[in-house]
């Protein structure tokens, strides 16, 4: 077949027939992203990549699927891993992990450099903590998830002063209603992002003794007189954190400044069923760290019993092995319609932000 004969329900045609268990995230990504392309920009891209023919496609798109691990195949200590949105993947896999200042840490982290967490139960402590710095910014006042909209100043300065007093005195892990909109907006958030291991080397792409600007800032401003960043983060990063150093902690590490991490030193993870979000695979990791005792998750813990019955709920409602089976069910119903594919992500989305807002 010649290339001018090559259409965009071609390429479509290739990506469905190379869908399996662990490459349908990935393939997901490359047809949503080639839906957008009108016949035109498909032609130009074929231009580029020298594809002239459908085995062209396949090698072309088979080249670009990242190379994925089991975590019941890795070290439960000395793994280093990073998380990310499931939308970076396929420019992870073309490019490498290139430093940034995260859009949260501008103004705090000084440089730009690549975070990740070494071993699997500081990957849980970290997740422990953003759960917290999640809460925070949906009741605190940065009201990011608009919580408070509609209310006047004065009581949404009360809303503010009366969570900085809940957070501070550890009454929010006991305050049901607001954890279940946290953990509502959590898990779909999860359910959307993916685990990467990184191929890391002490002195060499990092060090152990590196500094965290976050507890440096408030550790500063604690010496100046302001001690309430330093008690909210003190409360934020938990027990398993040193609060009173400034030096990184296992959960919340980076890389030297402006490092990249090549593509051949990264690779997906996914569960024992082959699943790649995020959630899932906290899920198995959680449950096989959980036998070395109490390694202190103030809010994972309740969090975890939170997803676990949405999933078997799921499961017992649609009558499938998983919610992730409903979803493949969903989207290859509907993937012979371009328009209908766009629809539904976006639908799926509003809906998830409109439960939680809605509660």
């Amino acid at each position: 077949m010649s290339q001018q004969m090559i259409s965009k329900q071609d390429i479509i045609n290739v990506l469905n027939d190379m869908i399996n268990e662990k490459n349908k995230t990935s393939i997901r990504q490359l047809i949503d992203k080639l839906v957008t392309l009108d016949d035109e920009e498909v032609r130009q891209e074929l231009d580029r990549n020298n594809i002239s023919t459908i085995e062209d496609v396949r090698k072309h798109f088979q080249d670009r699927l990242p190379k994925k691990c089991k975590l019941s195949d890795l070290d439960v200590v000395n793994t280093y891993f990073h998380f990310t949105d499931e939308n970076s993947l396929m420019s992870i896999n073309q490019n490498g992990l290139i430093s940034n200042i995260g859009k949260h840490s501008d103004g705090i982290d000084e440089k730009a450099s690549i975070f990740f967490s070494s071993g699997m139960i500081s990957t849980l402590q970290g997740t422990n903590t953003w759960i917290k710095w999640l809460m925070h910014r949906m009741y605190g006042e940065k009201n990011q998830f608009g919580i408070y909209n509609g209310l006047e100043e004065e009581e949404r300065n009360l809303k503010y002063h009366e969570w900085g007093k809940a957070f501070l005195s550890k009454e929010y892990l006991v305050d049901n209603m607001r954890k279940e909109k946290a953990f509502e907006l959590s898990y779909h958030s999860l359910k959307e992002k993916i685990f990467l291991t990184v191929d890391l080397k002490p002195e060499v792409d990092f060090s152990s003794d590196d500094i965290d600007y976050n507890k440096k800032n408030a550790l500063d401003q604690k010496e100046r007189g302001n001690i309430k960043p330093y008690l909210y983060m003190k409360e934020m990063y938990g027990e398993y954190s040193d609060v009173n150093s400034i030096v990184m902690d296992k959960w919340n590490m980076h890389t030297y400044f402006d490092a990249k991490i090549e593509p051949e030193r990264i690779m997906q993870v996914t569960d024992s069923n082959g699943r790649t979000d995020m959630l899932h695979i906290l899920m198995e990791m959680y449950d096989r760290c959980k036998v070395y005792g109490d390694i202190k998750l103030d809010i994972l813990d309740d969090f975890m019993f939170y997803a676990k019955q949405k999933e078997q709920l799921f499961t017992e409602k649609l009558g499938l092995e998983s919610w992730e089976e409903q979803q493949d069910t969903a989207f290859l119903d509907k993937i012979e319609s371009d328009q209908k594919v766009q629809e539904r992500m976006m639908i799926e989305r509003q809906n998830a932000q409109k439960n939680v807002q809605n509660r």
